[in-house]
């Protein structure tokens, strides 16, 4: 880009930041219609998903010893053409990627282990047994090595005011998992059931879980939304807690994508917004016409130890230049954002932008038209390695990691609104 070309973008980014999100008209295709119809939040749960067959989980299960060479066996399948240039040479695959499998609408959920280089179950996970409920059903997992996991469960059953409960196992190199053991402070009360969670990640040095959670003491809105980031200290059960600050007059918000900088110093969530007379609710959900929607990633210190939302810096907000940000994820260094977003155009793609700039450094993969559909667009999800290098892509029917510009699909076959993780 040009010395021109940049004065004119960063000219349109200045002045989209003067409009309201209520007076956009959403993109529209050649016939007319909205080109990207998305569920902007608790993508997971849209109706028409309730009764497929397959959930993955959302989470960053970041695999960090134990890395293998590029393959690992035969490719599950092979790469999807032609999508965008491609990045810089990747760094090893991580051994293993960790979903939740199973039937949403009637369970049980389960984590299953499988192997990056053929898509083999390694293992599966075995759900705990609690007193307190009748049965629990897995909705997220995450990891910051091949170890050590951390999977969130709620009661099978509870749509409204149920627990989410946080527990551990290991893996060995043999295959085997220890029973899941409940991590300290991991109950959180007050939650809807059926919206999941809006993320869950453990820091990179294992000391602390992030999870996007509903507020118990919000009054008059949607308990399928994400309100709060809830912090738990893995090895006492103290947590630390921050909401509040965001909510805008006449506009439905909800929080997604928490990432870690290395350092386990930052915690990097995505905030959105959607106008109440642009959305759909329901009772599995809050859908939004992207058209209509704003975005902000944002940035946490987790030294403050709680407080508002508010409390740290914008990295990135949507614009004139960036349509649309249906994911966002800071890389390990703390200098680039690997996002899934609308940027410059009308296309989906997956590009890394630089914060300091805003501007995009690599378009990894560009996704092609029949695969961001109306009703597609929204149940993307997007996770990083620890490197911030290797990239999975979760969806119907995109389900894998993106290599050299094209995507090396994955098993299981997901359904739309199916996240994906490492």
């Amino acid at each position: 880009m040009n010395t021109t070309e940049e004065r004119l973008a960063d000219a349109l980014d200045a002045a989209a930041e003067t409009i309201r999100p209520g007076t956009l008209r959403p993109l529209t295709r050649a016939g007319g219609g909205a080109r990207f119809r998305g569920k902007v939040w608790n993508t997971r749960l849209a109706p028409a998903a309730a009764a497929a067959a397959v959930l993955l989980a959302v989470g960053v299960a970041f695999l960090i010893p134990g890395l293998v060479g590029a393959h690992h066996g035969p490719t599950p399948a092979g790469p999807r053409p032609g999508s965008g240039p491609a990045g810089p040479a990747s760094a090893p695959l991580p051994r293993y990627y960790a979903e939740v499998e199973g039937n949403i609408s009637h369970g049980p959920r389960f984590v299953v282990v499988r192997s990056t280089g053929t898509g083999a179950v390694v293992a599966q996970v075995p759900n705990p047994v609690d007193a307190r409920h009748k049965q629990l059903d897995a909705i997220d997992v995450t990891t910051r090595d091949d170890q050590r996991f951390y999977v969130l469960y709620s009661e099978r059953g509870v749509t409204r005011n149920g627990d989410f409960m946080v527990y551990t196992f290991t893996l060995s190199p043999a295959g085997t998992v220890t029973r899941p053991a409940e991590v300290p402070g991991g109950v959180i009360t007050g939650q809807y059931y059926l919206a999941l969670d809006g993320g869950f990640a453990v820091a990179p040095d294992g000391t602390e879980l992030a999870i996007a959670t509903a507020d118990p003491a919000a009054k008059g809105i949607p308990k399928a939304l994400a309100e709060q980031i809830v912090l738990i200290n893995t090895r006492t059960g103290a947590r630390a807690t921050w909401k509040g600050g965001l909510d805008r007059a006449g506009s439905l918000f909800n929080l997604e994508n928490l990432s870690w900088t290395a350092d386990s110093g930052a915690l990097v969530y995505l905030a959105q917004w959607c106008p109440q007379g642009y959305s759909d609710q329901g009772s599995t959900g809050v859908g939004c016409i992207t058209g209509f929607s704003s975005e902000q990633v944002r940035e946490l210190s987790v030294s403050s130890g709680g407080g508002l939302l508010t409390s740290g810096p914008v990295l990135l907000r949507s614009s004139a230049r960036i349509h649309y940000i249906s994911a966002a994820l800071i890389n390990p260094d703390g200098t680039e954002l690997t996002v899934l977003a609308v940027v410059g155009g009308t296309s989906l793609q997956v590009a890394t932008i630089d914060i300091g700039t805003g501007k995009t450094q690599r378009v990894l993969y560009r996704l092609p038209a029949n695969d961001t559909s109306e009703d597609q667009i929204s149940e993307f999800h997007l996770v990083l390695d620890d490197t911030g290098q290797n990239v999975l892509l979760g969806a119907n029917p995109a389900h894998g990691r993106i290599s050299g510009g094209h995507l090396v699909s994955l098993p299981p076959k997901t359904w739309d609104g199916s996240p994906v993780s490492w």
